[in-house]
């Protein structure tokens, strides 16, 4: 079985001999299509022994993708972007994986760095990663009808609703540089997708997928005004989209909205609308979830706890969804790990510790997860552990919750003057990762003294 590396690229000298070298030992061919580089990127990936060929940038992701699949040789189709590498470990998997073969798509875990100089085990791990992985349809068995579609965001969409198999998940990882905020910046990279989106949208109006990237694009960009205007127009039209035409990013950008205005009835109303027109999906079901998580914080009495075991609900209905093997991509970071974090918060706030601890599993952790795990050990009566594992949180600088719950443990241990300095490092207008820890910093601010840092 032969794999051919497909490659578009423009100024990618400072990328593109990191992304070859990580397919050394898997690909057994290398295609380049340059859209207009200035630099040595062109001779570099001749050096490299890459088939390359110049073809001018025309507003058009999808043009040089299809030209570089039409230049391929191979049996199978491996795409990446020059700021994206394998994974150390990642080039022999996919190469057993093509071996074993029984799929036409394979569907690899992108991993998004925080910093571009983030190490691979860093951003792997999570510790300097930008939210969580999601699964990319990005290994393709070729064949003359695999084309990409759409000037931006492009996809195989229309290729994939054909094939016979689902896409397979693959144990492949890939590390994105691009996505880190200073080099969004340096390449202007949201001006120029708004730029694209936005006359998509004047030529085809009631294009959802392109109504929905556009508005997510403006919230990425903090044009939540603009944003809303976009997502106020898809939705008043979306009885008149194609048939088969998605809403989730529609409904992702409008439930981002909804989060950021504290709108529980909105959120709530986007997850039923897009799950009757899209059918049951992971990411609706974890927006409803976390819809009835935003109306317990707003709840009181008992109406707080039906709340809180609705999203529980709603949590392990994506869990279970997702367990089907379902690859459409997840906005909302809906992913399982992302689902039974959520799901652990919420019976955290009910008290089921035992319930937690079971959600949460082994493997590593997001930085609001480890703060959850030092929460139970705290409520299992273990301060001292709580405190070992919110060290590295505070030192790193990730969020208030972790030196609210350092204060507590402190305070359990009877260190009242540490507890204080902590408590005081705990205030702020950052919000929190759990909502229901603003009793704890009540109860805090009590018995320790001084301002409540916001928690009334």
């Amino acid at each position: 079985m032969q794999l051919s590396l497909c490659m578009i690229v423009r100024n990618e000298s400072k990328w593109l001999g990191d992304c070859l070298e990580s397919v050394a030992g898997c690909a057994d061919e290398l295609v380049v299509v340059d859209t207009g580089s200035t630099d040595d990127t062109v001779e570099l990936a001749r050096r490299a022994g890459a088939t390359v060929e110049v073809q001018p940038w025309a507003d058009d992701f999808a043009a040089p993708r299809n030209r570089a699949l039409e230049l391929a040789h191979s049996d199978w189709v491996l795409q990446l972007d020059a700021d994206e590498r394998l994974a150390p470990g990642a080039a022999p998997a996919l190469k057993a994986a093509l071996e074993q073969g029984g799929f036409e798509c394979g569907l690899l875990r992108l991993h998004n760095a925080a910093d571009p100089a983030a190490g691979a085990a860093e951003v792997l791990s999570g510790a300097r990663r930008l939210g969580v992985p999601v699964w990319l349809p990005r290994v393709f068995r070729r064949d003359a009808s695999l084309r990409w579609q759409g000037v931006v965001h492009e996809n195989v969409d229309a290729w994939l609703a054909l094939q016979p198999h689902a896409p397979r998940a693959l144990e492949v990882d890939v590390l994105h540089l691009g996505a880190a905020p200073a080099v969004k910046a340096e390449r202007h990279k949201s001006d120029r997708n708004i730029r694209l989106l936005t006359a998509r949208c004047a030529a085809e109006p009631l294009d959802a997928m392109a109504l929905g990237y556009l508005a997510l694009e403006l919230i990425d960009r903090g044009d939540f005004d603009a944003s809303a205007a976009v997502v106020a127009e898809g939705w008043a039209l979306r009885a008149g989209f194609a048939s088969g035409r998605s809403l989730l990013r529609l409904a992702a950008a409008r439930a981002l909205l909804a989060l950021r205005a504290r709108d529980a009835a909105q959120l709530l109303d986007t997850a039923r609308v897009a799950t009757a027109h899209d059918g049951p999906h992971p990411d609706l079901a974890f927006l409803e979830g976390r819809g009835h998580e935003l109306a317990a914080e707003l709840e009181t009495g008992e109406a707080v706890g039906a709340a809180l075991q609705a999203a529980i609900g709603c949590y392990r209905r994506a869990l279970e969804l997702a367990s089907r093997g379902d690859w459409r991509l997840s906005f909302q970071g809906a992913s399982p790990q992302a689902c039974s974090l959520r799901c652990a918060t919420a019976l955290t706030a009910l008290g089921d510790v035992a319930g937690a601890e079971a959600m949460l599993g082994p493997g590593p952790l997001p930085p609001e997860g480890v703060a959850l795990v030092a929460e139970l050990l705290l409520a299992r009566g273990r301060p001292a552990d709580a405190l070992a594992r919110l060290e590295p949180l505070m030192v790193q600088g990730h969020g208030r919750d972790a030196w609210l719950l350092a204060a507590a443990a402190a305070h359990r241990l009877g260190a009242v003057d540490d507890a204080r300095l902590l408590f005081s490092r705990a205030g702020g207008s950052q919000p929190l990762w759990a909502w229901h820890r603003r009793e704890l910093g009540r109860a805090l601010a009590r018995v320790l003294g001084g301002a409540d840092a916001g928690y009334a």
